[in-house]
C-alpha cells in the first residue's frame, strides 16, 4: 500500500514517460554496478592467482638453481678428495696443484673459485670470475706469504706479475680452514 500511495501523489505530478523510464533506468544501473563489481572482483582473484603461480615458480627456480650450486660445490669437495686419497692431486707440487685447479674451474663453468689451503699455510686455487681465461691464486715461499692473483694465457700459463695481490695471507686463520681442520679431526 505505501508505494501506491506514493506513486499516487507523484502521478499527479511527473509524467507518464518520465514514470516508466526512471524504473528501467535504476535496474540498468543496478545491472551495470553490479556486473562491474563481480569483474573487477574476479579481476582481482584473476591478477592474485596468476601472480601467486609466477611467484611459485621464481621461488621454484631459486630453490633449484641453489640446490645445484651446492650440489656441484659438495661434488667438487668429493672430487678433490678423491684425487688426493688417489694421489692424482700432489699437495707437495704447488706447479700441479695450480694446473688442477686451473683445469677444474674451466670444468665447472658455475663454479667462482676452487682452492686448497694446506697446514703449511700454502694456499692455491683458481678463480673464474668475470674472466676470460681462469685467474690462479696463490699464496706461499714464492709470493713470501702474500695472496697473489695471476691471470693464465689459454694454456694456464701465469703472467709474471700477479693482477692483484694482498699481504700477508695466511689460509689456517679463516673461519673456512679451521671448521673443515676440525671436521677432519673429529674423525
Amino acid at each position: 500500500f505505501p508505494v501506491t500511495i506514493v506513486v499516487s501523489k507523484v502521478s499527479g505530478r511527473v509524467p507518464l514517460r518520465t514514470m516508466i523510464v526512471i524504473p528501467f533506468v535504476v535496474l540498468i544501473a543496478l545491472a551495470g554496478g553490479t556486473t562491474g563489481y563481480l569483474s573487477l572482483r574476479n579481476g582481482q582473484e584473476a591478477v592474485n592467482n596468476v601472480a601467486s603461480q609466477l611467484r611459485n615458480e621464481v621461488t621454484a627456480r631459486i630453490q633449484e638453481r641453489v640446490r645445484n650450486y651446492l650440489e656441484t660445490a659438495h661434488l667438487l669437495n668429493e672430487l678433490n678428495a678423491n684425487s688426493i686419497e688417489l694421489e692424482q692431486l700432489n699437495l707437495q707440487n704447488v706447479d700441479n696443484m695450480k694446473k688442477y685447479f686451473w683445469k677444474q674451474i674451466q670444468s665447472f663453468g658455475e663454479v667462482t673459485n676452487t682452492f686448497i689451503g694446506l697446514p703449511s699455510a700454502i694456499f692455491v686455487g683458481a678463480s673464474g670470475l668475470g674472466k676470460s681465461a681462469p685467474q690462479i691464486i696463490l699464496a706461499d715461499e714464492s709470493t713470501g706469504g702474500s695472496l697473489n692473483y695471476y691471470d693464465t694465457d689459454k694454456e694456464g700459463k701465469l703472467n709474471a706479475t700477479p693482477a692483484k695481490s694482498g699481504q700477508n695471507y695466511d689460509p689456517r686463520v679463516r673461519a673456512w680452514y679451521i671448521v673443515t681442520a676440525s671436521i677432519l679431526t673429529s674423525f
